[in-house]
């Protein structure tokens, strides 16, 4: 990528990144996938520093998570900006996994900040990086009581359609565990990346 003067121009990346429960069952390593996903974070992002601006959205949703079992007004804590690094690593580093798994949701809310938000006009792309374990066990909408696999489905191609318009495109990290939802996670990540 290029900009005036031939200058780099920056990406806008919105990490979304899974901290239920789950995320606190060890890997065949032994560490837990979380502290797997905080020590990664900590090698790459600061490589990267200079050249994204990257924000976070953690889901379930801190303030709700010991009290609430999803994502019930998702937000973007940390909008996407420069030398963000620190703050994101402070964030994730205080953070405890706990709570269900509104992976759905938690798209959505990354897919609506870009949408409502617009691009700078001296950033060249935006993007979701979704880091997760495995299986969402809520709809969208936060629904428990539904048809998980049909769910899928409609979410994958309404989030399609937001990225079509949008410009987003998305990558998906499995994180040890998330084998079961594979399927899923690579629909999204190929449908996701146009």
């Amino acid at each position: 990528g290029g900009g005036a003067g031939g200058k780099r121009l920056p990406v806008n990346v919105c990490l979304v990144i899974d901290r239920s429960g789950s995320m606190l069952e060890t890997t065949p390593s032994g560490l837990t996938r979380w502290t797997a996903l905080t020590r990664a974070m900590e090698r790459v992002l600061p490589v990267v520093d200079r050249d994204l601006w990257m924000g976070l959205l953690q889901y379930p949703e801190p303030p709700l998570a010991s009290t609430a079992a999803c994502v019930v007004t998702p937000s973007v804590p940390l909008p996407p900006r420069a030398f963000n690094t620190t703050p994101m690593l402070t964030a994730v580093r205080a953070t405890q996994p706990v709570g269900g798994t509104p992976t759905f949701d938690a798209l959505s809310a990354a897919a609506r900040y870009f949408a409502n938000n617009p691009q700078p006009t001296r950033v060249r792309g935006r993007y979701i990086v979704l880091a997760t374990d495995g299986q969402a066990n809520f709809c969208v909408t936060c629904n428990p009581l539904c048809d998980l696999n049909a769910d899928a489905t409609l979410f994958v191609q309404q989030i399609r359609d937001a990225a079509q318009i949008d410009g987003i495109r998305t990558f998906v990290i499995g994180v040890p565990g998330s084998e079961g939802f594979r399927a899923v996670l690579s629909q999204l990540a190929d449908d996701l990346a146009g």
